[in-house]
């Protein structure tokens, strides 16, 4: 789905994605540098920065300036240790970019397909329990404890536990012992449950979004824009199960082979930060469409709306078991 389209001639576009992929390989711009240069002194870009530079004396973006300030302005604190433990200076003020600042170019086009569907789910407060276990939220507490940042504010959203090398297991064990039901439902069935999380994310669009907002700091206009993307992609792989065939290969008279798809089993799933719901639907959609079972870690500055999904999942009619969440910010060495 293309969600923003450039009013410019061809050729700036050629030569744009032509510089993007020339990047491709190169480490992030961790520190979100101005002159493209990370903590460790190599040459990088951040997602948006990407952008910009690709249209470098070609076509104007607004200007954006880094912010790290509360609205009193006071440094926020994760971003002060953030910058202190890369030994960096935080970038106060100085120019940069960011998806709400290339939004608002006039030269851009937006193109969404949206639909209106009723439906009714009840999410509550999901910071109560922030791993999700065999279809229910649920609190480790053998792990170390961390804190969880409201990134806008910069206060405590919630303290979690991070989940131990046996809790990993004890998860990765459950969505074992559920995905052979799961897989056995058939193509049609697993695409209706899909077909219905889509349904679910569109009737509650505005309240996910905020929690999407909340837990990740991004304004909430570009939150509801993410979960569009989420709503598309369970659409598409609601479809896609028809489309996963095997193999019909004649040998010779009266012979022939065949090919059949298999689903992996568990598949273990990593999310980011800066699109938590998005990175989490585009790794577990095709995963579930395919009969698979899935164990999913956010990332630990982010860790809500995966429960989110899980919750919705479940209200679907997803199986219990066949998705399942872990939060871990501290990793044990087997």
């Amino acid at each position: 789905m293309e969600i923003m389209s450039i009013n410019c001639p061809a050729t700036i576009k050629i030569q744009a994605a032509a510089f993007a992929e020339s990047k491709i390989g190169l480490p992030y711009n961790d520190i979100f540098s101005p002159n493209c240069i990370n903590s460790g002194g190599e040459a990088s870009y951040y997602c948006s920065q990407l952008i910009t530079e690709a249209y470098k004396g070609k076509f104007e973006f607004p200007e954006h300036k880094l912010n790290f300030r509360t609205k009193g302005g006071k440094f926020i604190e994760f971003w002060q240790q953030y910058y202190e433990e890369r030994r960096c200076k935080i970038p106060q003020g100085e120019e940069g970019s960011h998806p709400s600042s290339i939004r608002r170019a006039s030269e851009l086009e937006m193109r969404l397909s949206r639909s209106f569907l009723q439906g009714m789910l009840r999410i509550g407060d999901v910071t109560d329990a922030l791993h999700f276990i065999n279809g229910a939220q649920v609190n480790f507490t053998s792990g170390k404890k961390f804190e969880v940042i409201e990134p806008r504010s910069g206060c405590k959203l919630v303290d979690c536990h991070s989940a131990t090398t046996k809790e990993v297991a004890y998860a990765v064990e459950v969505a074992h012992k559920s995905q052979s039901k799961w897989y056995k439902m058939g193509w049609l069935e697993r695409g209706n449950v899909l077909k219905n999380v889509s349904q679910i994310l569109t009737n509650h669009c505005e309240e996910i979004s905020r929690w999407e907002s909340l837990d990740s700091g991004k304004p909430l206009y570009e939150a509801r824009l993410d979960l569009q993307s989420c709503i598309d992609t369970f659409n598409y792989f609601a479809g896609l199960g028809q489309a996963l065939m095997g193999d019909h290969i004649p040998l010779q008279q009266d012979l022939f082979a065949y090919t059949k798809r298999e689903p992996f089993g568990v598949v273990g799933c990593i999310g980011a930060w800066n699109y938590p719901l998005q990175t989490c639907t585009w790794k577990v959609a095709p995963a579930l469409a395919c009969g698979n079972s899935v164990v999913y870690k956010p990332s630990p500055l982010t860790p809500v709306s995966a429960i989110i999904l899980a919750k919705v999942l479940q209200f679907a009619g997803l199986p219990d078991g066949v998705f399942n969440v872990v939060q871990v910010k501290f990793f044990a060495v087997l």
